[in-house]
């Protein structure tokens, strides 16, 4: 890159100027490479200083402090996802930066300190936490943080507010998809027997995109909502054969198959037998 700048400049007379961040270790730390790299790059643009600039070489004395608004946007909405371990990434982040990358004045800590803590609160005024038991709590942790306190400290606090936080939404969201998931098998214990039930008709029924309903109910449930519908159908089939007098015709078509040579291969495929020998067997 230093030779392609010297180059430009030697052939066409034109200054360019690049900044860069440090190497990222992992997928998850290319948006703090991509902050450094912008930051050195505003940095060159201020010093007017031609070439490559890394971020490490931005270091100044009693400079304003680093927290972006795109950052706090991403902040905000990792905690509301309830993502906890990266949202404790983006603030070990912006902490490295004003820790390592520069030297802030104790006006300009304040200053840091009072964005991160707006930041929460804002985050505290959304419906989700504003309506919630925590809300009073975590509030008050919130106000209670020093500006006077090492920016270590703070970083611990933080940590420990965003675990309370991203809790509450774990929790909320295993109670939601456990509602879910009774209502997926309420309305197929209802409607098993309709050879049209789909996946796609239960995802209308509950009123969510067919894609996430067919991830949500194999990663709560442990099998593919298909497997499910066949072992409602082929339990149902079983009290009928054991139960009723019934043809196997008849109850294929009671248990929603329109083809009885599709029925009798799932039933064997389930229980290792003929539907007429399964009846057989309980006869005997």
């Amino acid at each position: 890159m230093e030779e392609l700048v010297q180059h430009v400049f030697a052939e066409y007379k034109i200054s360019m100027q690049a900044g860069f961040g440090e190497a990222f270790a992992s997928v998850t730390e290319v948006g703090q490479s991509f902050d450094q790299a912008k930051q050195a790059l505003e940095y060159a643009v201020y010093l007017n200083k031609k070439g490559i600039l890394w971020s490490h070489e931005t270091q100044s004395t009693n400079t304003t402090y680093y927290y972006p608004l795109d950052t706090e946007h991403r902040l905000i909405s990792t905690i509301r996802a309830g993502e906890l371990e990266e949202a404790q990434k983006i603030i070990d982040a912006i902490i490295a930066q004003n820790l390592e990358q520069r030297e802030l004045s104790v006006e300009m800590k304040n200053q840091l300190v009072g964005e991160i803590k707006g930041t929460f609160l804002k985050l505290l005024d959304q419906k989700i936490f504003l309506e919630s038991p925590l809300f009073e709590s975590v509030k008050q942790r919130i106000m209670d943080i020093s500006p006077t306190v090492p920016l270590e400290t703070i970083q611990q606090e933080i940590h420990g507010i965003m675990q309370e936080l991203c809790s509450f939404i774990a929790n909320k969201k295993k109670d939601s998809h456990a509602q879910l998931i009774k209502q997926i098998y309420e309305y197929t214990a209802e409607a098993y027997c309709d050879p049209g039930l789909t996946l796609y008709r239960v995802a209308e029924h509950v009123e969510r995109p067919e894609k996430y309903i067919s991830q949500l109910f194999k990663e709560v449930t442990g099998v593919n909502y298909s497997d499910h519908l066949i072992k409602v159908r082929m339990d149902q089939a079983a009290l009928l054969l054991k139960e009723s007098n019934y043809t196997v015709d008849e109850i294929a078509a009671r248990v929603g198959y329109n083809s009885s040579h599709s029925f009798r291969r799932a039933f064997k495929r389930l229980t290792g037998v003929s539907p007429s020998a399964y009846r057989q067997s309980f006869q005997d």
